[in-house]
């Protein structure tokens, strides 16, 4: 989909956008721009629209929301959730005040089934992108696609 950066470009945003400090993005980032910017020379971009745009804008959108989120001492510490695939799936919970943010991505090429043994990640939810439900409790399992991801909202 993104030749220039791999099948892992979004898996990348998400993580950039939801982990503790400021997302930092280039500018025309957002706008597919596929090449460096002349830095001392006058190099406009051409600002157009990109499938990138929309992720970048809900993750924002959430950044604001969520005070989990928020930079600096303002948001959540990040604590890893361990899980039992920890070479391809990368989970962790962002809490502040009485919001909290979960995130799991698959940074592998392979479907990833992963137990989720630490009682942090533990609660109801509704995952950002797509508004489904999600209860966690126990050791759960989960199942994510191949550079998949899931962004669950307390």
């Amino acid at each position: 989909m993104f030749d220039r950066f791999g099948p892992y470009l979004d898996t990348s945003i998400v993580l950039t956008a939801t982990a503790k400090g400021m997302s930092l993005i280039y500018s025309g980032q957002e706008a597919g721009l596929n090449k460096v910017l002349a830095f001392f020379e006058k190099d406009e971009i051409e600002w157009k629209e990109h499938p990138i745009a929309d992720l970048y804008k809900c993750l924002f959108d959430l950044k604001h929301q969520n005070q989990a989120l928020w930079n600096g001492n303002w948001g959540g510490k990040m604590v890893p959730v361990p899980n039992s695939a920890p070479d391809a799936v990368f989970s962790f919970v962002r809490k502040k005040a009485d919001e909290k943010v979960f995130v799991v991505i698959n940074y592998s090429a392979n479907e990833q089934t992963v137990t989720l043994n630490e009682n942090i990640h533990w609660g109801d939810y509704t995952e950002w992108f797509n508004g489904t439900k999600q209860s966690f409790s126990g050791d759960s399992s989960f199942t994510i696609e191949p550079y998949g991801y899931r962004v669950f909202v307390k």
